[in-house]
């Protein structure tokens, strides 16, 4: 592509990366959530068939990969007449 033609694109582009990006996600879509520590319940939960708990990272050190324990609180699952 010659170079006149790129320079002519070259607003196009800008354009599209200065312009800000919107999104939004309806969360009663979805039947699978992750839960990160110190997050509050909300009821979309309640519709969820899998839950995935961030407890920790693993991090690579010098010594060797560690776990590192995220969140200082148990939580206790309630069960409902869901099944859970």
């Amino acid at each position: 592509m010659p170079r006149s033609r790129l320079l002519s694109l070259l607003p196009l582009l800008l354009s599209t990366l200065a312009a800000p990006l919107r999104a939004s996600v309806d969360a009663s879509n979805y039947h699978a959530f992750w839960l990160w520590s110190a997050t509050r319940y909300q009821p979309v939960v309640a519709q969820a068939s899998t839950l995935y708990l961030h407890q920790g990272e693993i991090l690579n050190r010098p010594s060797g990969p560690r776990f590192i324990k995220l969140g200082g609180r148990q939580h206790h699952v309630r069960p409902s007449n869901s099944g859970w």
